[in-house]
């Protein structure tokens, strides 16, 4: 039965007609823009309007497929998510398809462009046959999904207009076309929900913040083992090297006449219980123990009240000095069991505090004997080198760790954890050698037994 309405057919095909009219007559307008380049011509031809007539002849044939029975058009600007891998199964159903799993396919497009750009790519020859590809593949790379076809020899030559489309169509929605060899590739961003990006962007921000985050504490470790300041978050004006041995000196006063106190009347209670329970008894021996270390302390505490903050530099012998403090702790070596020697003959000669000086060599000393096991020997010398000394004493107890020296100096550590002796000592000799501008330096003999270096810069 005859009808005078065109069949869906009869239309696909005058479209069809009318896009290859329009692609054959840019392509004779490039041809003879290549072959006038010598004369221009006063009238080029319109390559964009060319371009732009041959995209709504394609749109309108894509909306003709897509129209359901009864002719109603198609949405057109909706994008959605599509896959490409599926969408592909649908255009090309006699293809082969080579689709890698991973982590999807699903593109944000609008379908009837997305199947346009499909169709478009595997009408291209490919090897050995010139009526479509015969193998197609899709993956997903990173946040992009890559068609690739396999073009035959005459493939990119003869199929340049389609090609030109098919790009400016993959800018549009933010991709691109890839012609490396015989492979042409239709690249387009992968879609990622809103959720997941929001939780990718989140996890970025954080492994950023982990980052920045080990990195101020690498720093603030570092600026706190230098300086020795506690952590604060409001910025303080430089500290003066005086200022903790100041604290220290004043602190040691008040509290010196508060534990003497204290330790006459336990020296007074040790008497009591001595004569009650004899001087044999475990409990007078505990106390009388306890009231040593306390009296021990209460010495300590005196020798630090004793120096003078603003005390001048003097030009005096450091080997004399070292002589009266090895002189001055030998009661204490004595009543350890301990050798106490030096090793140092010539004279020395720089101009340094010297309360401050001896202070510092005294802890250290000290320090020394009560961590080296009875009948061993506790060692002290020096050595010059380019503009400064080096003062060493060598005890038999345990290597001080390079992990615990900054914190030891600031009092923060526990000395016995490190099987060295308890006190105030450690904390005393860091707040002398930040008064003196030296150096205190933890390491190791050559016969293995502990050694502690201060480093005088400026002797002179």
């Amino acid at each position: 039965m005859a009808e005078d309405r065109l069949t869906r057919q009869e239309l696909g095909w005058l479209l069809t007609e009318q896009a290859r009219g329009t692609a054959r007559a840019l392509r004779d307008g490039v041809t003879q823009l290549r072959g006038n380049s010598e004369h221009p011509l006063d009238h080029p031809p319109q390559v964009e309007s060319m371009l732009d007539a041959l995209d709504g002849t394609i749109e309108l044939l894509g909306e003709l497929e897509l129209s359901p029975a009864h002719g109603q058009p198609v949405p057109k600007d909706r994008r959605a998510r599509v896959d490409l891998a599926a969408l592909l199964v649908e255009v090309t159903p006699d293809s082969r398809i080579a689709i890698e799993p991973g982590q999807g396919t699903e593109v944000l497009v609008v379908e009837s462009d997305a199947r346009r750009m499909l169709g478009v790519l595997v009408g291209y020859p490919s090897v050995g046959s010139g009526a479509g590809p015969s193998g197609i593949r899709v993956r997903r790379e990173a946040d992009w999904v890559r068609v690739g076809v396999e073009l035959g020899p005459e493939g990119a030559a003869t199929r340049q207009l389609e090609q030109r489309w098919l790009n400016r169509m993959a800018i549009r929605y933010g991709g691109r076309v890839e012609l490396e060899g015989r492979q042409l590739t239709l690249v387009l961003p992968a879609y990622t929900s809103n959720e997941q990006r929001e939780l990718q962007q989140l996890r970025d921000e954080l492994e950023q913040a982990q980052q920045l985050g080990a990195v101020y504490a690498r720093e603030l470790a570092e600026a706190f083992a230098t300086t020795g300041d506690s952590p604060s978050s409001v910025p303080s004006a430089p500290r003066r090297s005086d200022e903790r041995l100041e604290v220290l000196v004043a602190v040691a006063m008040p509290l010196g006449r508060t534990l003497r106190l204290l330790a006459d009347g336990m020296r007074a209670d040790a008497s009591r219980i001595a004569r009650h329970l004899g001087d044999g008894h475990e409990a007078a021996v505990e106390i009388s123990r306890r009231l040593t270390g306390l009296t021990e302390l209460v010495k300590e505490l005196d020798r630090i009240s004793r120096v003078s903050c603003n005390e001048s530099r003097q030009r005096i012998d450091i080997v004399e000095l070292l002589a009266s403090v090895v002189d001055q702790a030998g009661n204490y070596a004595a009543r350890h069991d301990v050798d106490l020697k030096l090793v140092a003959d010539s004279e020395v000669r720089a101009k340094v505090r010297v309360s401050v000086l001896s202070l510092l060599l005294r802890c250290i000393v000290d320090m020394a004997i009560a961590a080296t096991p009875r009948g061993s020997r506790v060692v002290v010398g020096l050595s010059e080198f380019a503009g400064g000394i080096d003062i060493f004493v060598e005890d038999g107890g345990p290597v001080i760790p390079e992990s615990t020296q900054s914190a030891l100096l600031r009092g923060s550590a526990d000395p016995s954890a490190i099987g060295r002796p308890g006190g105030i000592g450690w904390l005393t000799a860091g707040a002398a050698a930040q008064s003196l501008d030296a150096t205190l330096t933890f390491g190791e003999a050559a016969n293995r037994r502990a050694q502690v270096h201060i480093l005088l810069r400026s002797a002179s």
